[in-house]
């Protein structure tokens, strides 16, 4: 668990790694991960909680994802190797997952591990098509689930939910399977068709079995997507290669003062390929916490996602002035949530920002009921807030309101009871 909760951005497994162990990289802000051609085992918990993280590609070389690997995290695309065998219970729940192909190699696929996402297509392989279940009852008198072999239930109902439109099975699935992860609605009708192998889609309420030819025109599609989805891979990692190498050659480049100057700041930062800065987080022990606008002879320009999220949580923060250089404030900079993802004991009560400030994303102040205080140094026409942004409480809402009804001047805003005025 050496690299929990450290603010990492981007890992790479190298090859000669097997095993990634439990929790390993658990609460981090990973947005990506480079696995090795030798890996095995993605242990419990390893990726839990990295909000971020929208897409992975496991290498075939993977047999077992484990319990709740990467529950918790923001997943919209999963790309599943094709020596997988073993997909442990919760890996993939609290996701955004939408596809969900599983290879012909997988042979079990425990409780919830696709449970509480917006699951609309799932491709079944022959591999899961004997599956067989029975009842134990726990303690409390209550009847649950327990899988012998095959494909389970997750523990909230249908292991894919009730938003699920189109699904491919094999010849020979067990009805009480079938019914038991696809609900009543889709088993009728698939009996209807005599349990018949395929691709069924559903259009509105009304389910339909498609033809071979519809089944190729789909499958065109999807060759297609990804053929687009390798490209563009192909195109990130020749990217980050890049990005990798300025870095090295920053670092090599950094004069004495620089890291005097650094080391005295408090601040940890990246170095950018524009030349300039983002913080990444604070060590310092200050509570009145003020941005510079340059470390050294470079210039701050951003505030990385969680940068203070943490020493808010902790209460450690009171105030937070940001210069006239930074132009965007990242996702959950300032949030008041902990490494469990509970809300936290934040004091922070006034934010100041400069005059160059063009974006403030996702939970950037999420949670900060004791904020009193913003001086705004643009308007709204020039800085763009999401949403979400300072959702605080009910007065998060409100404060939005007084922003976005706010004339051609910067302006002080201050909370009276939830009113912001």
């Amino acid at each position: 668990m050496v690299f929990q909760n450290k603010r990492l951005t981007s890992v790479v497994i190298p090859d000669t790694v097997n095993n990634i162990s439990y929790g390993a990289f658990k609460g981090n802000n990973l947005t990506r991960i480079t696995f090795g051609k030798g890996l095995e085992t993605i242990g419990e918990e390893s990726f839990r909680q990295n909000k971020n993280l929208t897409e992975i590609a496991i290498p075939d070389s993977v047999k077992v994802i484990g319990r709740n690997a990467f529950r918790e995290c923001r997943l919209t695309r999963i790309f599943l190797g094709k020596g997988l065998q073993t997909i442990r219970g919760n890996a993939f729940m609290e996701n955004q997952i939408r596809l969900v192909t599983i290879p012909n190699s997988v042979i079990l696929v425990e409780n919830g591990a696709f449970g509480h996402n917006p699951v609309e297509v799932v491709v079944i392989p022959a591999s899961l098509a004997k599956q067989t279940f029975k009842t134990e009852r726990n303690l409390q008198g209550i009847y649950y689930p327990v899988v012998t072999t095959g494909l389970a239930g997750s523990w909230v109902g249908k292991v894919f939910g009730s938003d699920i439109t189109r699904i491919t099975l094999p010849a020979g699935m067990d009805e009480d399977s079938v019914k038991y992860n696809f609900g009543d609605s889709f088993v009728n009708f698939w009996i209807s068709q005599n349990r018949a192998a395929g691709t069924y889609l559903k259009r509105g309420p009304i389910w339909t079995k498609l033809t071979v030819a519809e089944v190729d025109q789909l499958q065109r599609e999807e060759q297609a997507a990804e053929d687009a989805r390798i490209a563009e891979e192909k195109a990130r990692e020749e990217a980050r290669a890049v990005e990798i190498a300025y870095i090295k050659q920053a670092e090599q480049n950094r004069t004495p003062a620089f890291t005097q100057a650094l080391g005295k700041s408090g601040f940890t930062v990246n170095e950018r390929s524009d030349g300039t800065l983002e913080i990444t987080g604070y060590t310092g022990k200050g509570k009145d916490i003020k941005i510079p606008a340059k470390i050294g002879e470079m210039v701050v320009t951003r505030i990385g996602a969680h940068a203070f999220r943490y020493r808010i949580a902790a209460g450690e923060i009171t105030s937070i002035t940001i210069p006239d250089t930074v132009t965007i404030i990242g996702y959950a900079a300032f949030a008041n949530v902990d490494t469990d993802n509970n809300t936290g004991k934040s004091k922070l009560t006034t934010v100041t920002w400069g005059k160059g400030l063009k974006t403030i994303e996702e939970y950037a102040f999420l949670g900060n009921a004791t904020l009193k205080t913003i001086n705004a140094g643009t308007t709204n026409s020039q800085t763009s807030i999401a949403d979400d942004a300072f959702f605080l409480d009910d007065s998060g809402v409100l404060f939005l309101n007084a922003w976005n009804s706010l004339g051609n001047k910067p302006k002080k805003f201050t909370k009276s009871g939830s009113a912001w005025k």
